[in-house]
């Protein structure tokens, strides 16, 4: 059933958000692969300098949707207009106009960066100046792997060089597939300034994400899709807001705390939750009954739920008496899974201990990040151990406190006491995010 969260022809107005002409326009979309139909009468509009995403677990139809707007298939039904001109039948026509990153780009190892771009700029029928080529470079952070060859680069390099040579046309609208999908956190927040900056260079953008994180920090607007169907489409705010409530406050505590006892009108407490989702199997490493299992980033490239599903599979295999080295990125799935890790930066380990130590060693207890209204100075709180960053590009704030009770009951008092508004208020103990950036640096890096 369609969610009344997107109207009934699934479309919003022809100018966007932003009230300008629309870059994009598609109308009826479809794709069939023999009885599956995985692209099921889609219909969105993009407006000129609009980060536009297509949200969706995997299999949902995104990439799909993506490459039919490219040019790269065909499709059964329907029609997609770019900057006013018609992709199908031919989509030569608008090839000067895009630029495309797919989700996996394969590169002429024994080239150099610079190289890789003077190419893809040749095959596009351009010769890019000096100039140009030093913007890319300075664009997508590769300014000092310019000489690099590209089978010495990193996961992350390797997606902003992805991003780059998506930009040699010089493009009006740049696709995007999954950008930061197998990239740690770090690399992760690296390529959304990337995007953003794009974004405010001029260029519209459609991008694809399972990463819900990701879709709010970056999009303007988003369509969740699900089994080839559009169930959702608005600004990220008002998407959250259509669910009628104005917090979501999730905690642990010592023993549950019920609902009935917080006497608060038109709020609720669930039931302490399994962390146990649906997901995908993994079976084939151990169909020789092995008493060792080698896991290499288990679930990148997973949506939520399938990540969930696979922890359990890992959790399982352990119940079974099976040791299990793994490797990732995803600092919660560290967290969750593993009995003791190592943290290996640069070739060398830095920090090894069970996850607990580690988070306990940065002698901090609780984090508490909140948008306000205004400023708050971290001198009107009085806390002692405690510290207020200032915001930060997004008007972020963060508090760093020893005492959680304390912390939050002084900033609430002091915002009501000054008249501030706080917003987007999340807390939680240290974890080994925290840990990671701590010990690699905060800088982002590859």
């Amino acid at each position: 059933m369609t969610s009344n969260l997107v109207d009934s022809a699934g479309t919003q107005s022809s100018t966007g958000s932003h009230g300008a002409a629309s870059m994009v326009s598609v109308r009826s979309l479809e794709k069939n692969y023999g009885s599956l139909r995985a692209v099921d009468g889609v219909s969105f509009e993009v407006a000129r300098g609009e980060i536009f995403g297509l949200l969706g677990p995997n299999g949902a139809g995104k990439t799909t949707c993506l490459e039919m707007m490219e040019g790269l298939r065909r499709p059964d039904a329907g029609t997609i207009t770019i900057s006013g001109i018609s992709v199908w039948p031919d989509p030569t026509k608008v090839k000067r106009l895009i630029g495309v990153q797919t989700q996996s780009t394969a590169f002429y190892e024994e080239l150099t960066v610079q190289e890789v771009l003077r190419l893809f700029s040749a095959l596009h029928g351009r010769r890019l100046p000096k100039r140009a080529i030093e913007d890319l470079l300075d664009l997508s952070g590769l300014a000092e792997k310019r000489k690099a060859y590209t089978l010495a680069l990193s996961g992350g390099q390797k997606q902003r060089l992805a991003i780059a040579i998506a930009l040699v046309n010089e493009p009006e609208l740049v696709f995007l597939d999954e950008p930061t999908t197998g990239l740690d956190p770090q690399a992760r927040r690296r390529t959304w300034e990337v995007v953003k900056e794009l974004r405010d260079r001029g260029k519209t953008i459609i991008l694809s994400s399972h990463y819900m994180e990701e879709a709010e920090y970056l999009c303007d607007r988003l369509a969740i899709i699900d089994y080839g169907k559009i169930i959702a489409m608005d600004t990220p705010a008002r998407l959250v807001g259509q669910l009628g409530r104005k917090a979501r406050i999730s905690f642990t505590a010592s023993r549950p705390i019920e609902g009935t006892s917080l006497g608060l009108a038109g709020s609720e407490v669930g039931a302490p939750d399994s962390e146990g989702e649906q997901t995908l199997l993994v079976a084939i490493a151990l169909v020789n009954e092995p008493e060792l299992v080698f896991l290499d980033e288990p679930t990148t490239g997973l949506d939520p739920q399938a990540r969930r599903r696979t922890w359990e599979v890992v959790k399982e295999l352990r119940d079974r008496g099976k040791t299990i080295i793994l490797s990732s990125h995803y600092m919660e799935e560290a967290e969750y899974l593993c009995d003791r890790l190592a943290i290996i930066d640069y070739g060398k380990i830095i920090a090894m201990d069970t996850p607990a130590r580690l988070v306990g060693q940065l002698g901090r207890k609780a984090r508490i990040s909140f948008t306000a209204s205004r400023p708050i100075e971290g001198t009107s709180l009085g806390l002692a151990g405690s510290e207020v960053g200032a915001p930060d590009s997004e008007g972020e704030q963060t508090l760093l406190a020893e005492n959680l009770d304390d912390a939050i009951t002084v900033l609430l008092r002091t915002a009501h006491d000054q008249d501030i508004e706080i917003k987007n208020l999340q807390v939680r103990t240290a974890n080994l995010e925290d840990v990671f950036l701590t010990l690699t640096g905060k800088e982002l890096r590859d």
